[in-house]
């Protein structure tokens, strides 16, 4: 590093001998003064810079020459010879290294208090590609990048609305991330905004790599698994949201937006229902809360009527499932806690290793297990049927996150059935939807509108009505509640 950071103050001539890659660059005026340059290599454009800011101030200084930073206002000269860029004036005595952190230049002059931050950041962005984990037949094939630039530009394409507000925030005391709040002023509900701008603002951690980690400090009740945050990297999605009175948030380098508030209704949702025809989209709610219920309740239903009331099923559906039963060594609870553990260790296997590899190894690797352990004495067919129809039908809910909580979720409520039969089992789901019942998302009843909710709310549910009908979401006490007009 050069002798001359002596016109900046000691935090950034401190910063600029421990670190490598800050680049000086000094432009003479006069033999004794001249404009120091400083930035970090890595986190500025360096291409614009030398094209709009090193030889814009070269020309300045060869057309006034010394009068530059004498009898002229240097800083509102080079202003406006640096136009591209978002400049601000600071003393020289408040820069901070954060300010290179954030890609900005410091260009600062002998004899001068103050210095201009010139901001700079270099633009790191890939393709836009299709959504990977939220595939929809019809509609847009776009999702969202690690830019938050790109992505707010995405989102602005579609709506181009003046009352769309951006709020940013830099959140991580390390990291130092961006931040972006998005809603409709004149539909959100400014007590909604105020709940989450609040909740962003009371964010104290060192560094936020995805906007997970925003989520979890978004949620009230960290002990719940049910997730009360849309994590959606399809800007439809997103938009979809905000048009209803909810509140977006983007964080840069994630490529998942968050919708607040989520309630359990808007989970079973998929971006296909809005594009599709309404009573195809009914059908499809119904086949995936059904799915739902499948992925809770099969496994500690089949131990309880296996185990404590087989005479609750019919008579030869009874003598198939004990005869498959036959030659199995450990009792029925146990079985099914072993299958669905295979199940579980098959699918983080399959997740973590590469993809031409998952789709052989999940496809023959569990045939082989499930042939190898049925004839081990392991577990029976009936049991791999009850498991794999549970983990087929946990993925078809839209979020998967909520599968995978929904499949965990079916262990206490198994372990109830086998230890207290049908009782346990009707105790532990009355348990569970008390737990719903109790859940809010920014203040929004979780389970709303089929608790605490409203009967306008009923028109987007599992059932959904032609779209002329539907209003906003009720529960979200939006400015304004018409969606569409009917057609006279």
């Amino acid at each position: 590093m050069g002798v001359k950071l002596h016109v900046f103050n000691e935090a950034i001539r401190q910063f600029a001998r421990e670190n490598d890659d800050v680049v000086q660059r000094v432009i003479p005026i006069v033999p004794d003064q001249s404009f120091h340059l400083l930035f970090l290599q890595m986190t500025v454009d360096i291409e614009r810079i030398e094209r709009f800011i090193i030889q814009p101030v070269e020309g300045a200084v060869r057309h006034w020459g010394e009068d530059l930073v004498t009898s002229l206002e240097w800083e509102g000269e080079i202003r406006r010879w640096v136009v591209p860029f978002t400049v601000k004036t600071v003393p020289i005595k408040q820069l901070t290294p954060g300010d290179l952190l954030e890609g900005s230049v410091l260009l600062a002059t002998e004899g001068h208090p103050r210095a201009l931050v010139i901001s700079a950041p270099a633009k790191i962005s890939r393709n836009i590609d299709q959504p990977i984990n939220e595939v929809a037949i019809r509609g847009p094939k776009d999702a969202f990048t690690e830019n938050t630039d790109q992505n707010l530009t995405l989102v602005r394409r579609r709506l181009a609305d003046p009352a769309l507000r951006v709020k940013r925030f830099v959140v991580g005391r390390r990291t130092r991330t961006t931040v972006y709040l998005l809603y409709l002023a004149d539909v959100a509900d400014s007590d909604l905004v105020k709940t989450i701008t609040d909740r962003i603002n009371r964010i104290d951690i060192d560094g936020v790599l995805d906007s997970a980690y925003i989520e979890k400090q978004m949620t009230d009740n960290w002990f719940s698994p049910f997730p009360r945050v849309r994590n959606t990297e399809r800007p439809d999605v997103v938009v979809a949201g905000l048009l209803e009175g909810r509140v977006a948030i983007l964080v840069d380098n994630s490529t998942e937006a968050l919708v607040l508030p989520c309630d359990f209704n808007s989970i079973f949702h998929a971006p296909d229902d809005v594009y599709d025809h309404w009573t195809n989209s009914i059908l499809l709610r119904g086949v995936r809360f059904v799915a739902s219920v499948i992925a809770v309740s099969v496994p500690p239903a089949y131990v309880t009527f296996l185990a404590y009331s087989p005479g609750a099923m019919p008579l030869k559906l009874t003598l198939l499932m004990q005869q498959a039963r036959y030659g199995v060594a450990f009792p029925v609870v146990l079985e099914a806690l072993f299958v669905q553990l295979l199940l579980e260790i098959l699918k983080e296997a399959g997740l973590h290793m590469p993809t031409t590899v998952a789709q052989i190894f999940g496809i023959i690797g569990g045939i082989i297990l499930s042939e190898s352990g049925v004839r081990a004495g392991f577990f029976s067919e009936s049991m791999l049927v009850a498991i794999g129809v549970t983990g087929i039908a946990s993925l078809s809910v839209p979020l998967f996150r909520l599968g995978t909580t929904l499949r965990l979720l079916g262990l206490p409520l198994l372990l109830s059935a086998g230890f207290l039969g049908l009782y346990g089992f009707v105790m532990a789901g009355m348990f569970v939807l008390a737990h719903l019942a109790g859940l809010r998302s920014c203040d929004v009843p979780y389970l709303s509108p089929y608790f605490l909710g409203r009967w306008s709310d009923f028109k987007d549910t599992i059932i959904r009505m032609p779209a002329p009908f539907i209003t906003r979401p009720a529960m979200l006490n939006p400015r304004d509640l018409i969606r569409a007009k009917k057609r006279k």
